[in-house]
């Protein structure tokens, strides 16, 4: 707890909103790898049209207040 710097609950709670969001970034970043059968950077195993196409940030509302995560995007390359 020393190296966090938490001194008190708010201290705390912020803490907890930085694991949570963490936490529902890299769901939805496994998400992702499922979704299109390689994981991020392993170009040599993707099958399919899709590719990763960056992120868009999101802001989620929760009982310990609002954070931002990071959302991964995909596209269908079309020829």
């Amino acid at each position: 707890m020393k190296s966090l710097d938490v001194k008190n609950f708010d201290d705390l709670k912020d803490v907890f909103k930085l694991m949570v969001g963490e936490m529902f970034e890299n769901g939805i970043e496994g998400e992702l790898d499922d979704e299109l059968s390689y994981i991020n950077y392993d170009y040599c195993n993707k099958e399919g049209e899709n590719s990763r196409n960056g992120y868009s940030k999101k802001t989620l509302k929760t009982s310990f207040g609002e954070m931002e995560i990071k959302v991964p995007r995909d596209i269908r390359w079309r020829i």
